[in-house]
C-alpha cells in the first residue's frame, strides 16, 4: 500500500528505482581533527587522552569511554551554556549541537543534567545552568583546551 501511495506499482518496484542524488555541504566533506599537544608537553597522560576527543574548533569528536573522563569532558559543554538564565529545550540544544560533531546532543544533554551541571524542571521545558565551581583537574583540563582554540584561531 505504500509503494502505490508513493506511485509505483508495487513494492519491488519501489525497490527497484534508484535513489535521489543526495548533495551534501561542503561544510560536512571535511573531517575534524583532533587536537595534539608537541611531544614534550608536560600534560598528563589523562589529560591529553581527553584533548583528543576535541577537534581543533573545540568541538567534541567522540565520548570518552572512562565514566570519569565523560565527567570532564561535559565540563566543556557546561561552560559554553549562557548562564543566569532559563533556557528551552531547544536552546540548549542548539548550543549542545554547535560543541559536538557526533549528532546525539539528547544523550550529552541528558548527561549534562545527570552530572547536576544542568538543572531541568519535571516536565523538561525550562533548563538552567547551574553555578558549579570545577575542581582543579577539570580548571586544568579548560585552560588547556580553549588556549588550545586561542592559539590556533
Amino acid at each position: 500500500m505504500l509503494a502505490r501511495s508513493a506511485g509505483h506499482r508495487n513494492f519491488q518496484a519501489l525497490k527497484a528505482t534508484p535513489a535521489p542524488a543526495v548533495i551534501v555541504p561542503r561544510t560536512q566533506l571535511t573531517s575534524p581533527v583532533a587536537i595534539t599537544l608537541p611531544r614534550g608537553s608536560t600534560v598528563p597522560l589523562p589529560l591529553r587522552r581527553l584533548l583528543a576527543c576535541f577537534d581543533t574548533e573545540g568541538r567534541l569528536m567522540r565520548g570518552p569511554k572512562k565514566f570519569a573522563v565523560q565527567q570532564i569532558a561535559l565540563w566543556a559543554l557546561w561552560s559554553r551554556l549562557p548562564a543566569q538564565r532559563d533556557l528551552t529545550e531547544k536552546e540548549v540544544n542548539r548550543t549542545i549541537e554547535k560543541y559536538h560533531t557526533y549528532g546525539d546532543f539528547a544523550t550529552l544533554r541528558r548527561e549534562l543534567v545527570n552530572a547536576k551541571l544542568l538543572w531541568r524542571t519535571m516536565d523538561c521545558r525550562i533548563y538552567r545552568k547551574e553555578a558549579r565551581r570545577p575542581n582543579e583537574e577539570v580548571r586544568q583540563f579548560l585552560q588547556l583546551l580553549f588556549s588550545n582554540l586561542v592559539a590556533r584561531g
